[in-house]
């Protein structure tokens, strides 16, 4: 290897003859096998370089250039990445459970379903020693700060990650989930969580300034000097107890209808008109970010309504009728759907955690002859936890990377449904037809009850 004296650190530059036995070692010592060795790349620079695939778990990668690299779908648990310079990469599908990311920069970074479970990272200073400086000095990627700004981290999963004192402003974490994630003083603002899953976190000294928070679940977290002015929480899921603390923080949440001051009666009359009339008369519904909790809409004609970021905790909505109806980051917590005709409807990143669709239809919306296109329902990251669908009927439904933990599909119709990424642990598939469903990566399909994947 041979050093490259580029900004203020110098880094190691490795051929791609030394870098392939290297990785064939590395492979060999993850395998245990005689002659492995486990990859040392400690102040390397590998900025551009593809990984994608690789297994590199327990690798040293400590005070690295990756810059640009492609870490699509690679194994780096129990990895060391401390102070590594990550800017730009793309880590798309890794698992980094318990990696050591202190001090690592990832500015800029693609974690799109990423698991992070129990990954450590806070603040991280790398010391180097200067002969100019003649002591020890701060590594430093470029003058480029260690934080996560402006990063991508769709359906990431930082379960009970430490993020402690880190930079996050302006990074996407929609539908992240983030149960018992570690964000004590940690700079969130102008984030997107929306549908992020937050359970028990600690938000202590958290800047939440302006961060999009619709449909979050906030259930169980620590609020102390937290900063949540104009944060966007409508939908979101909140313990009434707490509710006091999120009223006085200055964030914007669900309003009512009766503080708005509108007649739910007249709306859903002149809905039913529009619906009547394709739209030329009447008004469509849009009653999006509102608290609807508990309204019942039952046997009515809901379809083409808004309901994105509202609260419909146990609505009654039996018998519905919805096409193409718009619940996405919505917090329909035991909701009740009972027998209801849901056609070509948006549930994405929606909050559905004990709901019934017992004896529901679930189709896609079939356009003419001529457009030979179909709407199907959407359910991508939806929470689905301990829902019933027994009964229920459904067909081209996606519900890629949802939640469905004890949810019960007993004696339900199932075509051509996508569970790609979706969370299968103790899901009931007793006495389920499946017909032609995905279930590519799937998770905890070992627990389920009555599933049998070929």
């Amino acid at each position: 290897m041979s050093e490259n004296s580029q900004g203020q650190d110098k880094l190691k530059l490795v051929s791609k003859e030394q870098l392939i036995e290297i990785l064939k070692c590395h492979l060999m010592f993850v395998n245990k096998k005689t002659g492995g060795k486990r990859a040392i790349l400690k102040f390397c620079d590998l900025s551009n370089q593809d990984f994608t695939g690789l297994d590199l778990s327990g690798a040293d990668l400590s005070g690295a250039k990756l810059y640009g690299a492609s870490l699509r779908n690679c194994r780096l648990q129990e990895a060391t990445l401390f102070c590594t310079d990550l800017r730009l990469v793309n880590l798309d599908g890794a698992n980094l459970s318990k990696t050591d990311l202190r001090g690592a920069c990832l500015r800029g970074a693609s974690l799109n379903d990423t698991i992070l479970e129990s990954a450590d990272m806070r603040n991280g200073t790398m010391m180097t020693f200067s002969k100019d400086e003649k002591g020890l000095k701060q590594m430093t990627h470029d003058e480029v700060h260690t934080d996560l700004i402006c990063a991508t981290a769709k359906n990431a999963n930082f379960s009970n990650a430490k993020l402690s004192n880190s930079f996050m402003m302006q990074t996407d974490l929609t539908g992240c989930n983030m149960r018992s994630t570690k964000l004590i003083n940690t700079n969130l603002s102008k984030c997107n969580l929306s549908g992020s899953d937050m359970t028990g976190a600690d938000l202590s000294s958290c800047n939440l300034t302006g961060a999009q928070m619709q449909g979050a679940i906030l259930t169980n977290v620590t609020l102390s000097n937290t900063n949540l002015e104009n944060a966007f929480l409508t939908g979101a899921v909140i313990d009434e107890q707490k509710l006091k603390l999120f009223e006085q923080s200055g964030c914007v949440l669900s309003p009512t209808i009766e503080s708005a001051g509108i007649d739910i009666i007249e709306t859903l009359r002149t809905h039913e008109i529009w619906v009547k009339t394709d739209g030329k008369k009447g008004t469509r519904i849009d009653l999006s970010t509102f608290d609807l909790s508990k309204i019942d809409l039952k046997n009515k004609d809901i379809s083409g309504a808004i309901f994105q970021s509202s609260i419909l905790q146990e609505a009654n909505l039996s018998g519905a009728t919805m096409a193409m109806t718009d619940f996405s980051t919505a917090n329909m917590y035991h909701i009740m759907l009972m027998g209801s005709s849901i056609m070509g409807t948006n549930f994405n990143g929606a909050t559905l955690i004990g709901a019934h669709f017992e004896n529901a239809v679930l189709e896609p919306v079939e356009f003419s002859e001529n457009i030979k296109k179909s709407w199907p329902c959407e359910m991508k990251g939806a929470r689905l936890n301990n829902a019933s669908f027994k009964g229920a009927t459904l067909k081209k439904v996606n519900l890629t990377s949802s939640e469905l933990i004890g949810a019960s599909f007993e004696n339900a119709k199932l075509i051509n449904v996508c569970f790609k990424n979706a969370n299968l642990e103790n899901v009931n598939f007793n006495n389920t037809i499946l017909d032609n469903c995905n279930f590519e990566n799937v998770k905890n399909t070992e627990s389920a009850k009555g599933l049998k994947i070929a």
